[in-house]
């Protein structure tokens, strides 16, 4: 089999570090964590994932997803509280992967992409419209997806087919790399190739050893 032809990476877990629990982004913000006990419970995690899926299929507004999340969390924190810890849940990118990025894109042949269940305060920093780019390897991506402005979040099929249909590229051309099973399974079920990547790792160092493995003539680093 040829080396794949796009390469394509979620973003949280894979290239930009993140906060892996609410609790973590409270520790983060500075906030501290009410009702923890509470919080860790399954209704409370549910509430707050119907919200929060809404908001990353771009149904709610940024200010409509804190409120939701206000109600959902049951008023233990406020809605100060909740932007602050909203805006600490992206921390920095992995060692390596702006070296990695910019060198996939000088392979010719190769586009490089992102498909991230993001939303749209999130996507404000990690693509900005000006200023200087906290997060380079994501501008440096030749294509960047978004879960909230295509309206479909992972591993729902119609993300991974629009995606494809976008690029007008084979399913077998595709690699594609996330910290989610459940992400991974669904692209490989749209005949996409595709890896996991463990998020508490050096993911630099995963993404080359199965770049290499694909086929990919990359730098050993």
């Amino acid at each position: 089999m040829s080396a794949p032809s796009v390469i394509c990476f979620d973003i949280g877990g894979v290239l930009v570090r993140i906060c892996r629990s609410w609790a973590e982004a409270c520790e983060k913000a500075g906030v501290p964590v009410h009702a923890r006990e509470w919080l860790t419970g399954e209704q409370a995690i549910a509430a707050r994932a119907v919200v929060m899926r809404a908001y990353q299929n771009g149904e709610l507004s940024t200010d409509a997803y804190y409120q939701g999340l206000l109600g959902a969390l049951e008023r233990h924190y406020t809605l100060d509280e909740i932007e602050s810890i909203h805006d600490a849940w992206l921390l920095d990118e992995y060692s390596g992967i702006g070296e990695l990025v910019a060198e996939l894109g000088e392979l010719p042949g190769v586009t490089t992409a992102c498909l991230s269940n993001t939303n749209q305060r999130h996507w404000d920093v990690l693509v900005p419209s000006g200023g200087a780019a906290r997060f380079p390897s994501v501008m440096a991506l030749g294509r960047r997806f978004a879960s909230h402005l295509m309206g479909a979040s992972k591993p729902d099929a119609k993300i991974f087919l629009d995606f494809q249909r976008e690029l007008g590229a084979e399913p077998a051309d595709i690699l594609f790399f996330d910290d989610g099973e459940p992400n991974v399974i669904a692209a490989r079920s749209q005949g996409w190739r595709a890896e996991i990547i463990d998020p508490l790792g050096d993911t630099s160092s995963q993404l080359r050893a199965h770049l290499q493995a694909h086929g990919l003539a990359l730098l050993d680093r």
